[in-house]
């Protein structure tokens, strides 16, 4: 795959049970549901200016693209198909597509699951 041009996508996610139950570690069940949330990218490189990624710094996928030097060279967008609702697990598509991303960009040894500090 040719990281230049990607784009990713993954569903949202609905709990059936134990929402709440989730905040504090316990178990729940959910579904994976459309419409998908998508993160497109294009490589740019590092000398073009560029606009900040679409998602707060703080946040996980904030902190993931921070921690990922190679990400600076893409320009991305993310799409969300709820438009800000919530409640559908934009954040998490948010972390999923950029993980996603970096392991593209970089390798699969850099992915969230390789790195416990995650």
């Amino acid at each position: 795959m040719d990281p230049s041009r990607v784009r990713l996508s993954c569903p949202g996610k609905t709990f059936l049970a134990g929402e709440y139950l989730a905040l504090r570690g316990g178990p729940s069940v959910l579904l994976a549901t459309g419409p998908r949330f998508e993160l497109k990218a294009i490589r740019v490189g590092r000398e073009r200016i560029q606009t900040p990624p679409p998602f707060h710094p703080e946040s996980p996928a904030g902190r993931r693209w921070k921690a990922t030097p190679a990400l600076a060279a893409y320009q991305v967008e993310f799409l969300d198909p709820y438009h800000g609702t919530g409640g559908f697990g934009a954040s998490s598509a948010q972390f999923l597509l950029v993980d996603a991303l970096a392991q593209l960009a970089e390798g699969p040894s850099t992915g969230a699951l390789a790195d416990s500090g995650w």
